[in-house]
């Protein structure tokens, strides 16, 4: 067959019977047609997979198959859960299609038509779409046809924009069609107004080049119509110039009626249908969080009042802890994974900006930011871990720290031809030993390279800032630190010069990149910075579980102002700002309690709606499972039922966790400090009140405890209970009534292990089982006896313990990816979980043995990107 121009609705799929074969594709059945096309379903005989095949005519444009080249490679790094995905983009005959995702649902439109929706319901939908149109502007592209019919909802609800077959590359010098002068609306030069009218921007009807903010005003005419059951301007508009003309006036003439809903919305959705683009909302980005902020204002008010049951207090919960961020906070758009098939451990950007960089655990790859080819590089045979990434200007080299071989080397790639060189350490280096893994920057000419390392000098060994030039040149950049300082430096993209966080010193150095001179020392804790200006540096730390960036002026009196608050329980990875804008790369800390079956392997999330939840106390008698959750910011009691419903059982207005429970008495910790007690145990928390209750009982004090790391209970009602308490570095177990509250002797000291100790008490309450400094697991015999080693090969990283009824121990451990394990008292252990980025803490388990609850959080990073902030 053939699509040329006798094709069209009704008409373009003559010959497309089911069975027809288009190369690798098989059609199934037609689910559709439009003006630019017809969409079928087909099968995938290479992939053995179902896919949307949309044919699309071909303008008489010599052109196309140069834009559709380009449109290619743009559309197949787009990856994002709220938009379709594009598999593949090609020619058929005299047309051209567009291979997606099939997704079984229906689309925004028809979801409007079937039944009324509040203007809640549709906000919250439009946020999903306003999402998948931003992914696809930080993907490089402008989807120019947005309108309800381009929306899919999917069975869960879930909506995704789809139909590509007129997106453009941003800054395409092709993108406004037709190239028309300024002036009155015209058809385009094939006799087909690329869109839908009734959609478009005034730019775009008039033919003027356009952005992402065209995008942006389609959504608002989608929104509105759904809103007020019919279009702010232009009823029907066929595509006629008269008839355009007109539609042209009718949007810049005036502001039309404000939509139905509160105020907030209105004003909302009117700026959208600006028809100055320039006083629109700048991104997609800052309309998906402006509409979220209102989604949450009555939601904070409800907060006031919190006395209502616990599927009500979930709902808000989410939405009214987001920060409202003022006019003069970043706006991040989030970026797309940049490679399907191989999900990015590391990331970074060029100094001018320009090229992305990631790295997986096999490869290295760049891609230029606005979209382009990508050029790949495979890591040096042997290695374990990425630690960080580098690069100068351009999209060609990179540098990259790895672990191989037990030791940490720095290489460079030529992304280009796949040449690896060997950088650090080298002959000219071999003094050098402990080479960080924590840091490492390049020049912005690529000649140069720092990093951290301990090295032999003429004054003995030195920790500190090291500078190797292409030559082999190493220089010392300032002076020595201490040994346990954590260092962070980035090199200024403007002039040759450093900065420098020192951790936990809370200090930031000023250095000379030619002489290595201190210019400038002055205290600011910055877990990560960077050069925002030449005279200024944007300061990363992560504040009370949120990530926050300050510009920290360096002239002028130390000037600070906040830039960026992240959302709540979010880690700061990294941070680089360039001139063309900042890069972030932020993990998550929320965390998820779950519950695992280790016979079968299943996994089920307890799904409280809390942010973070925390420490699962244990079960009473009947099988109800005590356990603690974040509740609008305070630590909370929950019961959750054998038949898995769930209760708040205080909400009060301080902190309480429950620790242990003692047959159907539940042991509480009461914390001073409310909202700000995370986590639980952390040593900083200062004196704890102990109480007692039951379900129906009113609290018993029990005393307090001075930085409580836990409290380990063995049997049923009155067992051998421990208080673990930290004095100065060590940890303590002493003697502990759970009926009066009274005190007893010391058992047992051991050095601390880290800073959440969390020792587990064996069902006999005769031993205690821990994690060394030295990250082994210990057994301390608490009738005294020198501890025990068990040796447990699988273990490289144990981090969280506990034991089973039988006597063994479970061990979460982390090598190459998160694990839980039984381990046995010979040291032979089970895999029965695995991970590669589920973090997995603090498992406990139910009396029975059947069931283990314990706290996950995928830790995957998040990657986001912040154009050239206005100063």
């Amino acid at each position: 067959m053939t699509l040329g121009q006798g094709t069209g609705p009704g008409g373009e799929d003559a010959g497309l019977e089911p069975g027809t074969s288009m190369g690798r594709y098989q059609i199934v059945r037609r689910l559709g047609a439009g003006g630019m096309g017809v969409v079928f379903a087909a099968r995938d005989g290479a992939l053995d997979r179902m896919v949307a095949l949309k044919l699309v005519r071909r303008a008489d444009d010599p052109g196309a198959d140069a834009r559709l080249a380009r449109e290619a490679r743009a559309l197949a790094k787009l990856t994002h859960p709220n938009v379709v995905t594009v598999y593949d983009v090609g020619t058929h005959a005299d047309g051209r299609f567009i291979a997606m995702e099939l997704v079984e649902g229906e689309t925004l439109h028809r979801w409007l038509e079937r039944a009324p929706r509040s203007w809640r319901e549709i906000v919250r939908t439009f946020v999903d779409a306003g999402r998948g149109l931003a992914a696809t502007h930080a993907a490089g592209l402008i989807h120019r046809d947005f309108k309800p019919d381009n929306v899919l909802l999917d069975p869960d609800g879930r909506a995704r924009v789809t139909d590509f077959g007129l997106a453009r590359v941003v800054d395409d010098t092709d993108a406004a069609t037709p190239e028309a002068q300024p002036g009155p609306p015209t058809i385009t030069r094939d006799g087909a107004l690329v869109g839908t009218p009734a959609y478009m921007s005034p730019e775009q009807l008039l033919g003027r080049p356009i952005d992402e903010r065209a995008d942006q005003f389609s959504f608002f005419v989608a929104l509105y119509e759904a809103l007020a059951a019919q279009r702010p301007f232009g009823r029907e508009s066929p595509p006629d110039e008269d008839a355009l003309g007109a539609l042209v006036a009718e949007i810049t003439g005036g502001r039309p009626q404000a939509p139905p809903g509160p105020s907030w919305l209105a004003r909302v959705v009117l700026r959208g249908l600006e028809p100055d683009a320039r006083r629109r909302f700048p991104s997609m980005s800052a309309v998906v969080a402006t509409l979220e902020r209102g989604l949450g204002r009555r939601r904070r008010r409800i907060l006031a009042g919190l006395a209502v049951a616990v599927a009500a207090a979930m709902t808000w919960v989410l939405v009214a802890r987001r920060p409202a961020p003022g006019p003069e906070l970043w706006q991040p758009i989030p970026l797309a994974r940049a490679h399907p098939d191989a999900s990015p451990t590391q990331g970074f950007v060029s100094k001018d900006g320009a090229h992305l960089f990631f790295a997986s655990a096999t490869e290295v790859w760049s891609l230029p930011r606005g979209g382009g080819p990508r050029r790949t590089a495979r890591l040096p045979d042997g290695s374990e871990e990425v630690t960080h990434l580098a690069a100068p200007i351009g999209g060609r080299r990179a540098f990259v720290a790895i672990v191989r071989g037990g030791r940490r080397e720095i290489w460079e790639l030529d992304l280009a031809t796949g040449t690896r060189t060997l950088r650090v350490p080298t002959d000219r280096t071999g003094g050098m030993r402990n080479v960080s893994a924590n840091f490492l920057d390049v020049s912005p000419d690529g000649e140069a390279l720092i990093f951290d390392a301990t090295a032999s000098t003429a004054d003995g060994e030195a920790r500190a800032t090291w500078r190797l030039d292409a030559a082999g040149r190493l220089r010392r950049l300032g002076e020595p630190v201490d040994e346990s300082d954590y260092l962070r430096a980035h090199w200024s993209p403007y002039e040759p010069r450093i900065a420098r966080a020192r951790l936990p010193a809370s200090e930031v150095d000023i250095i000379d990149a030619d002489s290595g001179r201190i210019l400038e020392t002055f205290k600011e804790l910055c877990v990560d910075l960077a050069w925002l200006t030449p005279r200024s540096l944007a300061c990363g730390r992560t504040e009370e579980a949120r990530v926050v960036v300050w510009e920290i002026a360096l002239e002028g009196g130390r000037e600070r102002s906040k830039r960026h608050v992240g959302p709540e329980y979010e880690a700061l990875a990294f941070l680089q700002a360039t001139p063309a804008g900042v890069f972030l790369e932020t993990c998550s800390l929320e965390q998820q309690l779950t519950l695992f079956d280790p016979d079968s392997g299943v996994w089920a999330p307890v799904r409280t709606g809390a942010v973070t939840d925390t420490h699962v106390a244990g079960w009473t008698r009947d099988g109800s499972m005590i356990f603690g959750a974040q509740v609008a910011g305070r630590l909370s009691p929950f019961r959750r039922a054998p038949g898995g419903t769930l209760e708040l059982i205080q909400n009060g207005p301080v902190a309480e966790i429950p620790l242990v429970v003692l047959g159907d008495d539940i042991i509480y910790g009461r914390f001073p400090d409310g909202e700000k007690t995370f986590p639980y145990n952390h040593p900083a928390a200062g004196e704890v009140q102990l109480l007692r209750r039951t379900l129906a009982s009113e609290p018993v004090a029990l005393g307090s405890s001075h930085q409580l790391t836990d409290v380990m209970c063995a049997g049923d009602r009155s067992p051998p209970c421990y208080l673990a308490e930290m004095v100065d570095s060590d940890v303590r177990a002493v003697e502990w009534d759970p009926v009066t509250g009274t005190r007893g002797r010391e058992v047992a000291r051991w050095a601390g292990g880290g800073i959440f100790e969390t020792p587990a008490l064996s069902a006999d309450g005769r031993r205690l089982a821990r994690v060394s400094p030295e990250g082994q697991i210990e057994v301390i015999d608490l009738g005294g006896g020198p501890p025990a080693r068990v040796p447990c090969r699988e273990c490289a990283t144990p981090q969280f313990l506990t034991w089973d009824p039988n006597g063994d121990l479970l061990v979460t451990a982390f090598e190459r990816g998160y694990r839980l394990l039984r381990v046995r008292s010979d040291g032979t252990s089970v895999v029965l979980f695995r991970s590669a980025s589920t973090w997995l803490k603090e498992p406990r388990v139910a009396p029975d043995g059947r069931t283990v609850a314990i706290l996950t959080a995928d830790m995957s990073m998040r990657y986001s990107w912040v154009p050239a902030p206005a100063h």
